[in-house]
């Protein structure tokens, strides 16, 4: 399949982040009609397919790059709305980076290729779409929606499209609208699966950037028209991977809008487009598994969040490997569900191997970096996380000096990586610190 045709976003770092910011440090849902998303400045397992991805031959299934210690999907596991982000270099790397060099050679590709071809050619799009990814994975999400929005300009100007408002109806697998009429855009770009394409990238910004229902009518077109497609084209929906991570990201956009019905019902469209065209083994099918195990446990179904969580566990750990994030990130939504269920052996086990495998990672980056460079002191903030939730633990148990113990390390940590005082991680470790200390002297008196 041409790059331009593989532009789609997808990421589980943001999955994890966006549901869980919902909720405060016990569990308390905090959902709003508005909620400021979480800000993520890079993200675990990269799929932005136009930028290729360098993969190692152990996990040539895997289409992400890796980030580093273990990302925590679960709301206790994310003290701070930006978890997904305390990220790392990957040991596989983009074949493209994200710096200021990238960008203007970017734009200076854009120059010459406007010059050379005309403002409306597909490669113009094209371009316009690597600098929207670019300015993504930067986090500087306004110029992304720019570059993508004007991506889809120039192949709808490209194609002979006119450009006019999308339709407001509810989304239908074939491409209909509710009322059982089709959406005309959908018919109309139903010959060009590079306009969904172009849609899925701007709804997933949009989401990101709190414009839920302008997201939901970006990813539910996104959906109609590659339905439309592959029913012109007598092909089967599920043999299409990017109309599964419009699914997706529609699932995304549903939950943070609380329709987790919705959700549930587009990440199961996800899982079984993914099964069908990657096998239902793949690393794809483990991140959605993912993604419906923490929609459960927003809605309060521990046992079924545990389940999915578990299923992707067991996918994911012959394919990526017991110390990778991603891997690291379900066992710490495994932890946290039974933190919630009361089981607190289970959870403490479980967060004292991540921990374990964290540092493990710590020392590798090290090793690599040649001290404690940014990678590092990135897992280092990981780390400090997972000792607060382990004082967490410790204190719901009554063992206070141990949680205190926990507590002082997680501090201790945070201050080697230089975690802004405002940081909320940090904020709410402290917060735990106090309060442990207070109940240690009303204890003793």
């Amino acid at each position: 399949m041409a790059p331009s045709e593989r532009n789609s976003l997808s990421d589980e770092s943001l999955i994890n982040v966006a549901l869980h910011s919902q909720f405060d440090q016990n569990g308390k849902h905090t959902l709003k009609d508005k909620m400021t998303p979480p800000k993520v400045p890079n993200a675990s397992l990269r799929r932005v397919e136009s930028l290729p991805v360098m993969t190692p031959k152990n996990t040539h299934r895997c289409r992400r790059s890796p980030s580093s210690s273990g990302r925590h999907s679960d709301s206790e596991e994310r003290q701070h709305p930006t978890s997904v982000k305390h990220h790392r270099q990957s040991s596989s790397s983009s074949s493209m980076a994200y710096d200021d060099n990238t960008l203007e050679e970017l734009w200076e590709n854009l120059r010459k290729r406007k010059q050379i071809l005309g403002d409306s050619h597909p490669n113009v799009g094209l371009t316009y779409n690597h600098i929207g990814n670019c300015f993504f994975r930067r986090d500087e999400l306004e110029a992304a929606l720019t570059a993508y929005t004007a991506a889809l300009n120039v192949y709808k100007n490209s194609f002979g499209i006119k450009t006019r408002e999308f339709h407001d109806d509810p989304k239908c697998s074939d491409g209909s609208s509710a009322d059982g009429s089709s959406s005309d855009t959908s018919i109309e770009y139903a010959n060009y699966p590079i306009i969904a394409l172009c849609m899925c990238n701007i709804g997933t910004v949009q989401w990101r950037t709190g414009d839920l229902n302008k997201a939901i009518h970006s990813l539910e077109e996104s959906v109609r028209i590659y339905c439309r497609f592959c029913s012109k084209k007598d092909q089967k929906p599920m043999n299409m991977p990017e109309l599964s991570t419009a699914w997706y990201n529609l699932g995304i956009a549903y939950c943070l809008r609380a329709d987790f019905g919705e959700a549930l019902e587009a990440f199961e469209m996800a899982r079984i487009g993914f099964a069908h065209s990657h096998g239902p083994n793949h690393v794809e099918v483990a991140r959605v598994m993912e993604a419906m195990g923490n929609v459960y446990s927003l809605r309060g179904e521990i046992e079924r969040a545990i389940d999915c969580h578990r299923l992707a566990l067991k996918i994911k750990v012959p394919e990526l490997g017991n110390s990778h994030p991603s891997v690291l990130c379900t066992k710490m939504s495994i932890a946290a569900a039974n933190r919630k269920m009361l089981r607190f052996d289970d959870a403490r086990s479980t967060y004292i191997d991540v921990l374990n495998w964290q540092r493990t990672n710590l020392s590798k980056a090290r090793k690599a970096g040649g001290g404690n460079g940014k990678w590092a002191k990135s897992i280092v903030v990981d780390i400090g996380q997972t000792l607060h939730f382990l004082a967490l633990v410790h204190k719901e148990i009554g063992a206070l000096t141990q949680a205190m113990k926990y507590c002082k390390e997680g501090l201790e940590a945070y201050a080697e990586a230089e975690l802004a005082s405002f940081d909320n991680r940090l904020v709410m470790l402290s917060k735990t610190y106090h309060d442990l200390s207070r109940s240690r002297i009303h204890v003793s008196e």
